[in-house]
């Protein structure tokens, strides 16, 4: 017996979801967004089968970007990454004490499982959103909150963007991306840690490493959101973004 298959299509698109205070949020964030001065991103070829192979320099340091060699424009392919910006709901969402804003995708469940005995959903089941809970709202200077929260939304976009680099792949060709890159999932580790290792300078909260990493992709603006975001604070009571 012979099943008929069953197919639908998705549209993706990116929806901001801050209403407080008065639709500013969603202002701030599409400022953020409209204003990226690096469009490029430079992405995994989905049908390199050395992608994930680890490549060193004559330091002996990895070279964890370099295969990333196909550029996509970020502003395009963003809603691939991801669909939503917004607050956090404390009845649903897992918010960790200090924690201001994390990046959330299945990315790891339905693109790259690690050992998976079948090949997974695919981009289709993709879901991916930034969750906002902070920064301190202190409106008697409203520049400095703009930037404050401009910074914060800046922070986690760069988190999106180190995930397209393997997402936007496996949008082109999920076929070859499962099959090559991730060698039907049993690769999917080694691109676990790939991801680890590229989000791990962002983290560096209040560092210069963070502040070059905003600054790759908002040159002119990063210096001053990162200085309105760690005004007055010491490093030991710097607060997390993701």
């Amino acid at each position: 017996m012979k099943l008929k298959t069953k197919t639908k299509t998705r549209r993706f698109e990116l929806k901001l979801c801050l209403p407080f205070p008065t639709y500013i949020c969603e202002q701030y964030a599409k400022e953020v967004i409209e204003s990226i001065e690096q469009d490029e991103l430079l992405v995994f070829d989905p049908k390199d089968e050395t992608a994930l192979k680890e490549v060193t320099n004559k330091k002996g340091e990895i070279l964890i970007l370099d295969k990333a060699k196909m550029p996509v424009s970020i502003k395009e392919w963003l809603p691939v990454g991801c669909q939503y910006i917004r607050y956090a709901n404390s009845s649903v969402d897992e918010l960790k004490e200090g924690r201001l804003a994390f990046y959330k995708t299945n990315a790891h469940q339905v693109l790259w499982p690690v050992y998976a005995e079948h090949k997974p959903e695919g981009p289709a089941a993709l879901m991916g959103e930034i969750i906002i809970s902070g920064p301190d709202t202190d409106f008697d200077d409203m520049t400095l909150y703009r930037d404050k929260f401009k910074c914060l939304i800046a922070h986690e976009l760069v988190h999106v963007f180190e995930y397209m680099r393997f997402i936007v792949p496996a949008f082109m060709d999920w076929r070859n991306f499962w099959h090559i890159v991730v060698n039907d999932g049993s690769s999917a580790d080694l691109l676990v840690s790939n991801l680890d290792m590229t989000n791990s300078p962002i983290d560096r909260y209040g560092t210069q490493l963070e502040l070059a990493c905003l600054q790759d992709y908002w040159p002119s603006q990063a210096q001053n959101w990162f200085d309105a975001f760690n005004r007055d604070k010491s490093p030991e009571k710097k607060p997390s973004k993701k």
